[in-house]
């Protein structure tokens, strides 16, 4: 398992963690939306469905700042 530094400015700044933690952010909306599959409580389900855009949306942001660097 890789261990990645959190704090934000380490986050931001060094390219490698950030790029560690975009792919982290890949992994946990797969990891949602294949568990979507058996969600059937549509309460629930929306919410995750919000979830995985606030994290798309994160992680479109990281990539962004990752390519600017």
């Amino acid at each position: 398992m890789i261990t990645i530094d959190c704090t934000p400015v380490r986050v931001l700044l060094d390219k490698e963690n950030l790029a560690n933690n975009i792919d982290l952010l890949r992994d946990t909306t797969d990891r949602l939306l294949e568990e979507t599959a058996e969600i059937s409580d549509t309460a629930e389900l929306g919410e995750v469905v919000d979830l995985m855009r606030n994290l798309n949306e994160l992680r479109r942001q990281l990539n962004e700042v990752l390519e600017a660097q």
